[in-house]
Protein backbone atom coordinates (compact mmCIF):
# COMPACT_ATOMS: atom_id res chain seq x y z
CA UNK A 1 0.00 0.00 0.00
CA UNK A 2 1.17 3.66 -0.85
CA UNK A 3 0.66 6.49 1.44
CA UNK A 4 0.95 10.33 0.96
CA UNK A 5 1.85 12.60 4.11
CA UNK A 6 0.80 15.76 5.34
CA UNK A 7 0.56 17.98 8.68
CA UNK A 8 -2.20 17.48 10.85
CA UNK A 9 -2.95 20.85 11.61
CA UNK A 10 -2.61 22.21 8.68
CA UNK A 11 -5.71 20.28 7.57
CA UNK A 12 -7.57 21.03 10.19
CA UNK A 13 -6.97 24.53 9.76
CA UNK A 14 -8.12 23.88 6.44
CA UNK A 15 -11.53 22.33 7.21
CA UNK A 16 -11.98 25.30 9.50
CA UNK A 17 -11.71 28.31 6.53
CA UNK A 18 -12.29 26.25 3.55
CA UNK A 19 -14.98 24.11 4.77
CA UNK A 20 -15.75 20.41 3.40
CA UNK A 21 -14.89 20.97 -0.23
CA UNK A 22 -11.53 23.00 0.86
CA UNK A 23 -10.41 19.67 2.97
CA UNK A 24 -10.70 17.22 0.35
CA UNK A 25 -8.90 19.28 -2.37
CA UNK A 26 -6.26 19.92 -0.31
CA UNK A 27 -5.91 16.39 0.57
CA UNK A 28 -5.90 15.57 -3.28
CA UNK A 29 -3.32 18.08 -3.78
CA UNK A 30 -1.36 16.52 -0.74
CA UNK A 31 -1.78 12.94 -2.14
CA UNK A 32 -0.29 14.01 -5.80
CA UNK A 33 2.25 15.38 -3.81
CA UNK A 34 5.97 14.38 -4.57
CA UNK A 35 7.81 12.11 -2.06
CA UNK A 36 11.13 13.94 -3.75
CA UNK A 37 12.96 16.68 -2.70
CA UNK A 38 13.20 18.77 -5.61
CA UNK A 39 15.68 21.88 -5.26
CA UNK A 40 15.56 23.47 -1.81
CA UNK A 41 11.40 22.42 -1.75
CA UNK A 42 11.24 19.29 0.97
CA UNK A 43 9.41 16.54 -0.04
CA UNK A 44 5.35 16.64 -0.04
CA UNK A 45 5.67 20.22 -0.65
CA UNK A 46 5.13 20.16 -4.42
CA UNK A 47 1.88 19.00 -6.47
CA UNK A 48 1.92 17.94 -9.60
CA UNK A 49 -2.49 17.74 -9.16
CA UNK A 50 -4.50 20.61 -10.32
CA UNK A 51 -8.52 21.64 -11.22
CA UNK A 52 -8.35 17.86 -13.66
CA UNK A 53 -7.73 15.36 -10.03
CA UNK A 54 -9.60 17.15 -7.73
CA UNK A 55 -12.84 17.34 -10.51
CA UNK A 56 -12.30 13.17 -10.91
CA UNK A 57 -11.27 12.28 -7.52
CA UNK A 58 -14.52 14.20 -5.76
CA UNK A 59 -16.69 13.55 -8.31
CA UNK A 60 -17.72 17.31 -8.82
CA UNK A 61 -17.83 19.49 -11.78
CA UNK A 62 -14.54 21.31 -13.52
CA UNK A 63 -15.93 24.75 -12.17
CA UNK A 64 -16.28 23.64 -8.72
CA UNK A 65 -13.08 22.18 -8.74
CA UNK A 66 -11.70 25.19 -9.67
CA UNK A 67 -13.43 26.91 -7.40
CA UNK A 68 -12.35 24.80 -4.30
CA UNK A 69 -8.43 25.88 -6.06
CA UNK A 70 -8.75 29.54 -6.17
CA UNK A 71 -10.44 29.46 -2.52
CA UNK A 72 -7.32 27.28 -1.04
CA UNK A 73 -4.99 30.01 -2.63
CA UNK A 74 -6.84 32.47 -1.24
CA UNK A 75 -6.56 31.27 1.82
CA UNK A 76 -3.15 30.94 1.30
CA UNK A 77 -3.09 26.73 1.49
CA UNK A 78 -1.64 26.45 -1.93
CA UNK A 79 0.57 28.71 -4.53
CA UNK A 80 1.80 28.67 -7.79
CA UNK A 81 5.06 26.91 -8.14
CA UNK A 82 8.07 28.70 -8.46
CA UNK A 83 9.56 28.81 -11.35
CA UNK A 84 12.54 26.59 -10.72
CA UNK A 85 10.46 23.98 -9.11
CA UNK A 86 8.72 24.22 -12.17
CA UNK A 87 11.86 24.14 -14.64
CA UNK A 88 13.09 20.75 -12.69
CA UNK A 89 10.12 18.84 -12.75
CA UNK A 90 7.53 20.36 -14.41
CA UNK A 91 4.86 17.16 -14.16
CA UNK A 92 5.62 17.11 -10.02
CA UNK A 93 5.68 20.74 -9.53
CA UNK A 94 2.48 22.71 -10.31
CA UNK A 95 1.51 23.67 -6.80
CA UNK A 96 3.56 24.24 -3.54
CA UNK A 97 2.09 23.68 -0.34
CA UNK A 98 3.68 25.71 2.04
CA UNK A 99 2.08 24.85 5.35
CA UNK A 100 3.14 20.74 5.13
CA UNK A 101 5.73 20.40 7.95
CA UNK A 102 6.09 19.03 9.91
CA UNK A 103 4.47 15.77 8.45
CA UNK A 104 2.19 14.04 11.31
CA UNK A 105 0.00 12.48 9.65
CA UNK A 106 0.23 9.24 7.07
CA UNK A 107 -2.65 8.86 4.40
CA UNK A 108 -3.41 6.00 2.33
CA UNK A 109 -3.31 6.77 -1.61
CA UNK A 110 -6.85 4.64 -0.85
CA UNK A 111 -8.21 7.47 0.77
CA UNK A 112 -8.42 9.74 -2.15
CA UNK A 113 -7.97 6.79 -5.05
CA UNK A 114 -10.73 5.04 -5.96
CA UNK A 115 -10.05 0.87 -5.72
CA UNK A 116 -9.66 -0.44 -9.58
CA UNK A 117 -11.35 -4.20 -8.30
CA UNK A 118 -12.36 -5.99 -11.59
CA UNK A 119 -14.72 -6.10 -12.47
CA UNK A 120 -16.01 -2.97 -10.70
CA UNK A 121 -14.26 -0.04 -8.66
CA UNK A 122 -15.25 1.02 -5.00
CA UNK A 123 -15.42 4.68 -4.30
CA UNK A 124 -13.35 6.02 -2.10
CA UNK A 125 -13.44 6.98 1.49
CA UNK A 126 -13.15 10.76 0.64
CA UNK A 127 -15.90 10.46 -2.24
CA UNK A 128 -18.12 8.56 0.10
CA UNK A 129 -17.85 11.39 3.15
CA UNK A 130 -18.50 14.08 -0.15
CA UNK A 131 -22.15 12.55 -0.21
CA UNK A 132 -22.78 11.95 3.44
CA UNK A 133 -25.99 13.84 4.23
CA UNK A 134 -26.26 14.87 8.38
CA UNK A 135 -29.37 13.26 9.98
CA UNK A 136 -30.07 16.70 12.11
CA UNK A 137 -29.56 19.24 8.18
CA UNK A 138 -26.05 19.80 9.66
CA UNK A 139 -23.70 21.18 6.79
CA UNK A 140 -20.62 20.37 8.32
CA UNK A 141 -21.15 16.37 9.46
CA UNK A 142 -19.11 15.56 6.60
CA UNK A 143 -16.20 17.75 7.43
CA UNK A 144 -16.30 16.64 10.81
CA UNK A 145 -16.35 12.58 9.31
CA UNK A 146 -13.40 13.74 6.91
CA UNK A 147 -11.40 15.02 9.72
CA UNK A 148 -12.35 12.48 12.42
CA UNK A 149 -11.19 9.86 10.24
CA UNK A 150 -7.58 11.82 9.56
CA UNK A 151 -6.95 11.99 13.43
CA UNK A 152 -7.49 8.21 13.80
CA UNK A 153 -4.88 7.54 10.42
CA UNK A 154 -2.53 10.39 12.65
CA UNK A 155 -2.71 8.06 15.48
CA UNK A 156 -2.16 4.05 13.65
CA UNK A 157 1.26 4.98 12.02
CA UNK A 158 -0.33 2.52 9.23
CA UNK A 159 3.37 2.20 6.84
CA UNK A 160 5.42 2.03 9.87
CA UNK A 161 3.05 -1.00 11.86
CA UNK A 162 0.55 -1.96 8.89
CA UNK A 163 -2.41 -0.50 11.63
CA UNK A 164 -2.11 -0.21 15.32
CA UNK A 165 1.12 1.06 16.34
CA UNK A 166 2.69 -1.05 19.50
CA UNK A 167 3.24 1.45 21.43
CA UNK A 168 -0.65 2.85 21.42
CA UNK A 169 -2.19 -0.78 21.77
CA UNK A 170 -3.89 -2.22 25.10
CA UNK A 171 -1.28 -4.92 26.39
CA UNK A 172 -3.49 -7.65 28.24
CA UNK A 173 -1.54 -10.32 30.73
CA UNK A 174 -1.42 -13.99 29.46
CA UNK A 175 -0.62 -17.31 31.64
CA UNK A 176 1.35 -19.14 30.22
CA UNK A 177 -0.25 -23.25 30.93
CA UNK A 178 1.59 -25.49 28.57
CA UNK A 179 4.13 -25.39 25.61
CA UNK A 180 4.67 -28.56 23.83
CA UNK A 181 6.49 -28.95 20.73
CA UNK A 182 5.06 -29.09 17.43
CA UNK A 183 4.97 -31.71 14.59
CA UNK A 184 7.28 -29.07 12.67
CA UNK A 185 10.44 -28.22 13.24
CA UNK A 186 11.17 -25.29 15.75
CA UNK A 187 7.53 -25.03 15.98
CA UNK A 188 5.79 -25.09 19.53
CA UNK A 189 2.11 -25.35 20.68
CA UNK A 190 1.48 -22.73 23.21
CA UNK A 191 -1.49 -22.87 25.70
CA UNK A 192 -2.38 -19.98 28.03
CA UNK A 193 -5.21 -17.81 29.42
CA UNK A 194 -5.91 -14.40 30.08
CA UNK A 195 -5.28 -13.24 33.80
Amino acid sequence: MQYFQSRIETLSDVATQCGFDGLAGYLVLARHSTGKQILEYPPHTLSGAGINSIHEKLGCSEARASSILDRLIEAGFVLPAPDDAKAQAPRSARWILPNQYPLDVELPHAFVDPQKIAPTSVTSPLKRLKKMKASDGSLGANCDALMLLVFIYSTIEMSRYGGLSPKNALYRQWKTLAIKPADLENCFVWTAEPE
